[in-house]
Formats: C-alpha cells, structure tokens, sequence
C-alpha cells in the first residue's frame, strides 16, 4: 500500500473519527492513516495524555483535507529538496502541527513539513488575538512579528527649507549659502524662535492620528546638538581649507541646550506610548555633516556637490558621544524601538566606508552601555553601497541586535513625466526595480534585519486610483524585499511628502496599506522546487519569463512560500525571491511572473508519495483547475513548462 499525505486546510473541517475502522501503514510521528469510502484520511494516534508534557500545548483544531485515492507519479509532480523544506517549515523539533483538539510539537517528517508550515500561523493568531492588550497602551504584540511600520516625524529638531508646515519656520532669516538651514538661525532671539517652533509641531493630536492610520514605529530624526554641545568656544572639526564655515557650524550648539529640548523628547515619548507607538530615535545630523545637506542642519557645496566633515577623529569621538547620550536618556523609555547612529551619509568612498565601520563599532558599544542587547541599533548604508558589506557585518553574538536603515526615493529624469497617461506608475515601479534587488540581496546576507527608513509617494503624478495602488505597491514591495518601511512624512506643506494630507486630500487608508488588513499571507523561509522527472529546476529570469530547465539552484530558483486561507480552504502562492514577482498560470495554461497576487497566482497543494531516495513530492494545481507540469516533447527539444488539466490529476481536487 501506497502512503498517501493530506494537504492542510482551514480549522474548520474537521471530521469525527472515533469508530472509523482503521488501516495503518508507515506515517509520521502521531499519525497515521486509515481508508474509509476510497478517501485517505489523516488521524491522531493514541490519546493525547499520553504525550510527553514537553510535547504538549493547548491550541488549535484538526486542519486536515481529504483526497481520492492516490494517482501515480507523472509529469505534474515536482519534489522539494528535505533540506528547503525542513527551512520552509521551520520544522528543526519545534514545529506546531495541528491535530483534532491538541497541539503537538515535537519532530516531524519531511513529508507533512509544508503542511504543518501551512497551519502553524492559525494556532499562533489565536493566541495573540486572546492576549491582545487594550487599546492605546504600548505593547510589544501590538508590533507585528517581522515588519515594521510607520512614519517620520521630520522636520521638528532640523527644519528643513522645503517643508513649510504648519509655517515657514525660515521666513525672514538670511540664508549663507545656496539653501537655508538651521545653521543660519543666530543671535539673541535664535533659542526662543526655535522652542516656539518644538511647541507647535510635537502635538498630541499628531499621535493619535498616528494611531488611526496604523503607525507602529515613529522616526524622530534629531541633531547632535539636541544631545551634547561643545565646551568654551570650540565647534566640530572642519578642515583648514573650509575654516570660513566653521563659525557657522557653532552657530547650531549654539541656538539651545541639550537641557533645553529634553522636555521635548520626553512629550515625544510620552504621547507615542499613550498611543501605542514606538519611537526610533534617529540622530539625523552629526558633527561637521555626514553630508552636506539641509536635513543634517548646514548646506556645504563646492562645485554642486554637497560635503561634509565628519570623518575625522574629533568629530567621530562627538558622534559617538551624543549616541550614548540618545542611549542613556532612552534606555528609561517603555516604547523605544531603538537608536539610528546616522542618516544618509555620503562617504562613498575607501576611506570613506572604513571611517563608517569604525563608527559604527564605536557607537554600537556605545549604546550598549545603557540599552539591553535586545534593543536594536540602527545603521545606514545606499543600497549601492551594500556590496561593501560582508554577510553578517556585525554579529549578534557581539553587538547585540543590529539592524540596517536605507533609503529609497525616485524621480523622472530630466523631460520626463510619469503620468497615468503615459504608463507612468510602470515607469515608477521600474525605476525601483534594482534598488529592490540589492535591497532583498543585502537584507538576506544581514539576517532580513533591514528596513526602508524613508520613501515617499512623490515622483509620479497619477490619477487617485493609481495613486492608491502606487502606495500599496511601494509597502508591499518594501515588505518581501526587507523587514519594512516608514514613510516620509506625517505632515509636509507638499501632498506626496505628507501622510496626513495624503488622507484628507487623496483618501488613502494608510491604516491598511500598512497593516494589510485586506488579508496579508503568511509569509515562509524560501524553497527550491525541481523538476522530478528531468533533474532541473524551477526558475524566474530576468526576462520575466518562468523556466524548469535551470541545471542547478541558485538565488534565481529561490521561491517565497506565502500561506492564506481562500473560503476556509488553504492555498499557496510562490515569489521569486529574486525579482519580487509571483508565479502565475493564465486560463491558456502559459506559466508567467506576476507583479500581482490574485487568483491566478494561487495553488493548491498535493502532497505525493515519496520518491526512491526519500525526497518529497508535491504537485501544484493552478486556480483554473490545471497542475504545473514539465514535459520534453522529443529528446532533443527543450523543455517545457506549462499548466495542464489532465483527467487523471483533477481527481485530485481539494473537496
């Protein structure tokens, strides 16, 4: 007799079994199977107390499907390789499977991993749902388990010329360089002008519309000088050849004590907790300018390039100095989410990165000194410079939890529009196509510990449908590519920088954008899927093409499982993890990537029966009724890939 697996549906169907006559053969673990009325059925073995109370959990209902009788193998089969699916699972002995009225976990065989995969988040969602906490008080289940989501509070500690809300904070002062900044503000009425400006724009109100759009994680980008400020006359460290700015520099620790804006930070903290928000504390400026550009509080430029000064010893020994400031402050607030020890820093160079590494060590420790390791510390780096970065750059073991801030914006060139009548949200999702790439690539080589701090909804000028999905699409990107985003900004005088004019201006639900509250999948560790029959595997090209003759696996052949229920019945759809599109079948039966999940991007899931070598088969039947399959028409041909109904396989369908 043949073992024949079931594939996993919702909680919801769930037979008695008490009196069913039973057949038994091989079967993993607690199960095993019995033949009643031609059906293949999967049921507990013995009682439940006879489990080891190690193995042993109170939870969810049998999750079981049934199928006609078993099929032979034939082109329509494809086998997982045991090690991708034991990392699809998460199996390793402490995977939750399922079964009738327990729970039991403990070790499991290869061929029911993919559908304990598929069960498990049911049992953990349940659980979160009962420990829910009220509304409004900060707790950590109120942060979904693997993304992050939010919005920059900008513009507050560092103004910025262009923003111009709910004023023009620089009305009236006389700018030194080509833009204005903060480092012009000077003289007598300079602190007064800016604690009045920190009253009006840190607002309760702000918090509470934060927590109705959704908002997890608050950004509060802020200067050294908020943090630590300079003794007698001395200023950051510029060299000889630009002495003429440095006076101006001063001009910043000058304007207020780090005493005078504590209070600010505190009402920050405060509100954002009473609203269930965390606060990433993002030190935004550093000594001397890590760039050059208004939002690090100075505009330097020689030649249209804007420079910066931070990388010498003085300057790096002050940053360091202000993080463990952040840090010690920080380290008494329920809701921090975490230090950033810099933003957006142009030191493109050799030199220029091995001054960030440095840094980086120095400031990490820094902090450490008050906060746990568990707390993250938040690094920078452009996704084209990423490469510089060894996997694993800075070890848990060492630095406690590290995790990686990037930024990603993008604009027509120069007599270009992106318009709703010229195709312009493809042209905009192009321009995002390698920079998503690198950002998957980097995020999978730092242990997916990295976000996208900052992006926003300007470049296209679309119409308020397109504009609706352009959003949806950056969020959703942003979230399989990364551990997720935080948009710039809450409020700006600009509709496509301003979450809160996007709201009352455009109707965008922000609330479920970011928490995909439309039915977000489950996602899982990537797969590689192979053809049984010929030795190859499943791929996507650049092309966006999807082939089964790829003679060996690679970042290319990777697939993302996602997992979501459809009417009570559970289905599955697989993204390249190369290129963030999914495996679709069209009503013709041509196999093709998908920018979109919908119907024709989900698949039911057959579990066969194991091949000669104890590896696991599995077929996947398209929303149309068709299995994936791969055929060589004539030894000499290629191989084909396509999606067939076939007599014999559609005796397979989910009940």
């Amino acid at each position: 007799m043949q073992q024949q697996a079931a594939l996993i549906r919702g909680p919801d169907c769930h037979n008695q079994c008490s009196t069913v006559p039973e057949t038994s053969f091989a079967c993993p673990s607690v199960l095993k199977w019995t033949l009643q009325a031609g059906l293949w059925q999967m049921w507990p073995i013995g009682t439940w107390n006879a489990l080891p109370s190690s193995q042993r959990q109170n939870g969810a209902a049998a999750s079981v499907a049934f199928f006609p009788a078993p099929v032979s193998a034939s082109a329509e089969m494809l086998k997982v390789n045991p090690a991708q699916a034991w990392q699809l699972s998460s199996l390793a002995g402490s995977t939750l499977l399922s079964v009738d009225s327990f729970s039991y976990r403990g070790p499991l065989s290869v061929s029911v991993g993919l559908a304990a995969c598929l069960s498990q988040r049911t049992f953990q969602e349940r659980l979160e749902k009962k420990q829910k906490p009220s509304i409004g008080r900060f707790n950590l289940s109120n942060l979904s388990s693997s993304k992050w989501h939010g919005v920059n509070y900008g513009n507050r500690f560092i103004p910025e010329d262009w923003m111009k809300h709910p004023y023009n904070f620089f009305d009236q002062i006389r700018k030194s360089a080509r833009r204005v900044a903060l480092w012009d503000l000077r003289g007598p009425e300079a602190k007064q002008k800016m604690l009045r400006w920190l009253d009006a724009t840190i607002c309760e109100t702000h918090f509470k519309e934060m927590q109705r759009c959704g908002v997890e994680v608050l950004r509060v980008p802020c200067g050294y000088w908020n943090w630590v400020t300079y003794d007698a006359d001395d200023g950051p460290e510029v060299p000889d050849t630009h002495a003429s700015i440095q006076e101006r520099l001063k001009n910043l620790h000058r304007i207020a004590s780090p005493r005078d804006y504590r209070i600010y930070f505190d009402k920050i903290f405060e509100f954002a907790d009473k609203y269930g928000i965390k606060v990433l504390l993002d030190l935004h400026a550093l000594p001397g300018s890590q760039n050059g550009e208004i939002h690090s509080g100075v505009c330097i430029e020689e030649k249209e390039e804007h420079l910066g000064f931070v990388h010498s010893d003085a300057n790096l020994r002050t940053s360091v100095r202000a993080v463990r400031a952040m840090a010690e402050f920080a380290s008494k607030k329920p809701n921090l989410f975490g230090i950033q020890v810099i933003s957006e820093p142009h030191l493109h160079t050799d030199e220029g990165h091995e001054f960030l590494r440095s840094y980086y060590q120095q400031a990490i420790l820094a902090a450490r000194e008050f906060l746990d390791r568990t707390v993250p510390v938040v690094l920078f780096e452009w996704t084209y410079e990423m490469h510089r970065w060894e996997a694993g750059a800075f070890p848990e073991s060492t630095y406690g939890r590290v995790i990686w801030d990037t930024h990603l914006y993008h604009f027509p060139e120069s007599g270009q529009k992106w318009t709703s009548r010229d195709q312009g949200l493809e042209k905009a999702k192009e321009a995002y196509a390698w920079d998503l790439q690198q950002l998957r690539h980097f995020s999978r080589a730092q242990g997916e510990t990295v976000f996208v701090g900052e992006f926003s909804l300007a470049g296209p000028s679309l119409n308020m449908k397109e504009t609706r999905e352009f959003a949806q699409w950056l969020v959703e990107q942003f979230d399989f590519a990364c551990a997720g985003s935080l948009l710039w900004s809450f409020d700006n005088s600009i509709t496509a920088w301003s979450m809160q004019r996007q709201i009352q201006e455009w109707g965008l639900d922000w609330k479920s954008i970011l928490r995909g509250e439309g039915g977000r999948a489950v996602e899982h560790p990537p797969i590689k899927i192979e053809a049984a029959p010929f030795g190859t595997w499943l791929t996507a090209t650049e092309k966006g093409a999807v082939q089964a003759d790829a003679p060996d696996p690679s970042w290319w052949e990777e697939w993302v499982p996602y997992s979501y229920q459809v009417n009570g019945k559970s289905k599955l759809a697989l993204r390249s993890a190369a290129h963030g599109t999914w495996l679709s079948v069209t009503q013709e039966g041509e196999v093709i990537q998908s920018d979109y999940r919908s119907a024709w991007e989900e698949f039911s899931v057959l579990f066969r029966e194991k091949t000669e070598d104890g590896r696991q088969c599995i077929s996947l039947q398209s929303f149309h009724g068709s299995w994936l399959a791969v055929r060589r028409p004539r030894a000499t041909d290629r191989l084909l890939l396509s999606a067939r109904i076939d007599s014999e396989a559609t005796a397979w369908l989910l009940a």
